[in-house]
């Protein structure tokens, strides 16, 4: 539990949603409590760039800053470390290290909290974050313990803030950090066509609804459906206009994207936007497709192969139960078109219409199961899309 001052308020309450507010423990206090679990704080600590690497670099400074304090101060370090042992540790303590130290110190037997091997008590380690940002602070604390919930109380104590209590007051402090600059802004989602902006959109509701408000699919009604050239034309727009939001831009995993992506090879892009396609999908490593007809076989002959980077629409992301047809076989991939830019077919699934109604009829059944996925559902494949959005501009994973 996190008890903060009037001026973290904002900063603090802009990571939770006002969906997270619970009833405080005592009526007559001036106080409102949030409850989140730890993976969604988690989730949404990596969507605003709070990663591990950024987190570990902090932890290594403040770990820089203590051995330089502790050289200046050699007699408190006599008495507070007789036998050297922290300074030991500080010697060769990165970032997995403290996660793994600290794991162990808080689920040790010794009634003092004290880690067997290391003997360095879980208030020591906990204070080596005292001087980092808190939402830092925050993110190694997950690290170690990333199945625990994260519990916030805010108390007024005379302040008068909570004077009139708000049901949006997380909601609304999100808004005001947003205005201070782009580091709560959402990460604003470019794909090739709507359909794209739809599935994605109704994908993140159900799979990750905590991060449904810093996350938007931008949605270009006049824009044409799969169009990965007028994708390259938003990129270099956004680019221009020196949007500041993280921008991710996602292609399909086919040849036509790869062909359109030539436009972006001498454009310089900032760092806020992330250009990527589709990950490579399991299921598509082995895929049955049709290849033209022929005499011998006017009606195409039916092979499996890998179409990860040839025919990879968002279509074929939807899950194996949509991509079945009524007798339980994969929708083949059509080719289409030899595209001699990238030397390479260009293919997309068959029965494009039936996946799309298929895919629309299992959101709603998740709908109606309260918005969560049913069982037998298969949302692996809109499971990494996601995944590589919330990531995006992560130094790692």
């Amino acid at each position: 539990m996190a008890r903060i001052e009037e001026g973290e308020k904002a900063h603090l309450l802009a990571i939770l949603r006002d969906d997270a507010m619970i009833e405080p423990d005592d009526d007559d206090l001036a106080e409102i409590a949030y409850r989140m679990p730890g993976h969604q704080v988690t989730d949404r600590l990596n969507v605003i760039g709070v990663d591990k690497a950024t987190v570990f670099d902090a932890l290594r400074d403040s770990v820089t800053f203590t051995k330089g304090w502790n050289a200046e101060n050699p007699k408190h370090m006599e008495l507070t470390d007789p036998r050297g042992t922290r300074r030991d540790l500080l010697d060769r303590l990165d970032g997995p290290t403290w996660v793994e130290t600290t794991r162990a110190a808080a689920t040790t037997s010794d009634s003092h909290g004290l880690c067997r091997d290391y003997q360095t008590d879980i208030e020591w380690l906990l204070g080596l974050l005292g001087s980092l940002d808190y939402r830092y602070a925050l993110r190694l604390g997950l690290l170690a313990f990333p199945d625990e919930h994260v519990t916030v109380t805010l108390t007024d104590r005379g302040e008068g803030w909570l004077e009139e209590r708000s049901e949006t007051a997380a909601s609304d402090s999100l808004q005001v950090m947003q205005l201070l600059g782009a580091t709560y802004s959402p990460t604003v989602v470019l794909t090739e066509g709507r359909t794209d902006v739809e599935y994605l959109n109704a994908a993140m509701s159900i799979l990750y609804p905590h991060l449904t408000d810093l996350v938007r699919f931008l949605d270009f009604e006049t824009r044409p459906e799969g169009s990965a050239s007028a994708l390259v034309k938003s990129i270099k727009s956004f680019a221009a206009a020196g949007i500041t939001n993280r921008v991710v831009a996602l292609f399909d995993n086919d040849s036509a994207a790869a062909d359109a992506r030539r436009g972006l090879d001498k454009v310089p892009l900032p760092e806020n936007i992330v250009v990527d396609r589709y990950p490579d999908l399991d299921l598509a490593r082995h895929y049955p497709t049709l290849g033209p007809p022929s005499s011998d076989a006017p009606e195409g002959v039916l092979a499996a192969a890998n179409v990860n980077g040839l025919a990879g629409s968002i279509e074929l992301y939807l899950g194996q139960d949509v991509l079945n047809d009524a007798n339980g076989n994969l929708r083949p991939v059509q080719w289409t078109s030899f595209l001699t830019g990238v030397q390479r077919y260009q293919g997309e699934v068959t029965g494009k219409a039936a996946v799309q109604q298929a895919y629309r009829d299992k959101v709603a059944a998740a709908r109606r199961n309260g918005g969560r996925p049913l069982r037998g559902q298969d949302w692996s494949g809109l499971h990494l899309i996601l995944r590589q959005i919330i990531h995006a501009h992560n130094e790692t994973t």
